[in-house]
């Protein structure tokens, strides 16, 4: 009797591509993360969120495209407990690299956003790395959200004067 063919392995996952939206924003969302290390998605409620941040190997990464290239606002969802003062996280785009310094939120439920500016410039298909830098002992990161957000959606500062 001969044997049955051994079926074709599966083809690993293909990875999402983020899209910039009309607004401009590109929104990198907890679920659509390639993650690495014991970083997981968690489910509460009806939020996705990026918890277990506790080893050197931690990582999210996503896949993604931007129509108009150029300096971006990055905005972060975090939360972090007290003794995560002075912890940060790397956000690397091919070969260029920011660190956000992160702020105590005073818990993994007290979310709190940061921001810094970063140069996307490419409009071929890229990833975000987000990775942790200087990052106390045990889990002391909770990632909620990642946006893009272009410069000229930034509000004002109220010392700004508006053009005329």
């Amino acid at each position: 009797e001969v044997p049955a063919p051994e079926p074709p392995p599966k083809p690993p996952p293909k990875a999402i591509v983020l899209l910039q939206e009309g607004s401009g924003e590109v929104v990198f969302s907890p679920a659509t993360a390639t993650l690495t290390g014991a970083v997981e998605l968690q489910v509460a409620g009806t939020e996705e969120l990026l918890t277990n941040w506790s080893t050197a190997e931690d990582a999210a990464e996503w896949q993604f495209k931007v129509v108009n290239p150029g300096f971006f606002q990055v905005e972060i969802v975090y939360a972090t407990i007290p003794e995560a003062s002075g912890a940060g996280l790397e956000l690397v785009i091919g070969e260029r690299s920011t660190t956000i310094d992160l702020r105590s939120s005073g818990g993994l439920d007290q979310f709190m956003a940061d921001t810094e500016t970063l140069l996307v410039s490419s409009t071929a298909e890229q990833s975000l790395l987000i990775r942790p830098v200087r990052q106390p002992a045990g889990s002391w990161l909770v990632l909620r959200s990642v946006r893009f957000i272009p410069p000229d959606r930034r509000q004002p500062a109220p010392d700004e004067a508006a053009p005329p």
